[in-house]
């Protein structure tokens, strides 16, 4: 069971794992990691998916060399908010519930948590920003329509899930 102070470490986990493996030689450090996930193997690895995306767009040389230098930079950041997460939560379990401080360190624990995730989106969208950055305006678009096929099958889902037809 995941408590709630961990959860920020594993979205951070989630959003950036397939970081450590494109900033690495080889994605041996994250495919153990990935490994370990309750989720493996259901829709392939962070890594595996993220690798694909980019093989698809058929990055050049400098695009590629660009991206490993873009994915270590962010690495190294998610890293940081990750380590924060996991302070905040050996802050919080330090504290026991009869303790009269409890309630104050869980409030703290909340806030910051917060502010954790807000700096992960924000993380995340200056890393997606870059990456558009370095892609010519067709990978763009290619990238675009991949998204979007790859949501189809989550919208029709959804939509027949509001319509009160849930069903495969």
């Amino acid at each position: 069971m995941i408590s709630f102070l961990s959860r920020p470490a594993l979205f951070i986990w989630l959003i950036f794992a397939p970081l450590v493996a494109l900033a690495a030689d080889s994605g041996k450090a994250t495919a153990d990691r990935t490994a370990t996930s309750p989720h493996r193997g259901q829709h392939g690895s962070k890594v595996e998916q993220l690798r694909a995306e980019f093989e698809a767009l058929g990055l050049d040389a400098n695009q590629q060399q660009l991206l490993k230098k873009l994915a270590e930079r962010y690495r190294v950041r998610a890293e940081t908010l990750r380590q924060r997460g996991e302070a905040i939560r050996a802050d919080v379990m330090a504290v026991e519930p009869d303790d009269p401080r409890y309630g104050e360190q869980t409030e703290r624990a909340s806030l910051a948590t917060g502010a954790i995730a807000a700096d992960a989106v924000r993380l995340a969208a200056d890393f997606r920003a870059d990456v558009f950055s370095i892609l010519t305006p067709a990978q763009r678009q290619q990238l675009r329509d991949r998204a979007s096929e790859r949501s189809k099958p989550w919208v029709e889902w959804r939509d027949r899930h509001r319509a009160g037809k849930a069903g495969p």
